[in-house]
């Protein structure tokens, strides 16, 4: 990856260390004053995707281990039953994550949840016209809804891919955007 790339990783990183912040790749970039690139932001997806397979691992798992060997470590494990008791369906919601949380804009998201009520793909000049969105941007949204398999099909003939339901689970493309005063954006559950 490039430096660039690679500086927007640490921030994103940091940014989720925060708890309930799901800061997207645009977000991000924006943050940091880097232009927005298709490219970069499913190279970038990619790579976040990548760091989180690895740690939810049998690395993950050993510096969890690790961590429950220090003196407090149990002390705090027991103060968090509660929140382990629900650890199944935590966990099934955190592997059911799709890089599509945190590569597209919240306007892409807008697309998606616009064509899953049509049911069909509208025309982009019709998305456009009912989302407020410019036809670029409504342009970039299939296209990247195509690359990560909610969309089947070319420019002007997209149709909902047989699987377009797995990128519904987990957060899926629900969020809520939050700007603080200073104008900086991320998103909550």
């Amino acid at each position: 990856m490039e430096p660039t790339e690679e500086k927007v990783v640490g921030f994103l990183v940091d940014q989720w260390r925060e708890g309930l912040r799901i800061t997207t790749v645009p977000q991000a970039l924006a943050a940091l004053g880097i232009p927005d690139d298709e490219e970069m932001r499913v190279r970038i997806g990619r790579r976040l995707e990548q760091i989180w397979r690895r740690r939810l691992g049998p690395f993950g798992l050993w510096r969890g281990l690790r961590w429950l060997r220090r003196p407090s470590g149990w002390r705090r494990a027991k103060a968090m039953l509660p929140a382990i008791r629900r650890l199944p369906s935590l966990v099934a919601e955190v592997r059911a994550w799709n890089p599509a949380v945190y590569i597209l804009s919240n306007g892409e998201k807008l697309i998606a949840r616009h064509i899953l009520l049509a049911g069909k793909v509208p025309s982009p000049e019709e998305i456009g016209t009912a989302l407020g969105l410019s036809g670029k941007a409504v342009e970039t949204g299939l296209r990247l809804l195509r690359r990560l398999g909610f969309l089947v099909g070319e420019q002007g003939s997209y149709r909902l891919a047989p699987a377009h339901a797995r990128l519904l689970e987990g957060l899926g493309f629900n969020s809520h955007t939050v700007t603080l005063e200073g104008g900086e954006q991320f998103n909550v559950p």
